[in-house]
């Protein structure tokens, strides 16, 4: 079986960052809010770990 190549651009990169750098913007289609569904988030997260890494944009 042949060995599968991922191609990324040149500005593509997979990178770890704080979450003090990750900022909002004007419009966001994902609201974050503080409710029973967040806890249990932030309990799977520690029970887990990330699932689905996040994927982000460099600002412009």
């Amino acid at each position: 079986m042949e060995e599968k190549k991922e191609l990324l651009d040149q500005d593509e990169r997979v990178v770890e960052i704080e979450l003090e750098k990750l900022l909002g913007f004007v419009n966001h289609p994902f609201k974050v809010q503080a409710d029973s569904q967040m806890i249990e988030l932030q309990e799977s997260i520690k029970k887990y770990g990330i699932l689905n890494p996040l994927l982000v944009r460099n600002e412009a």
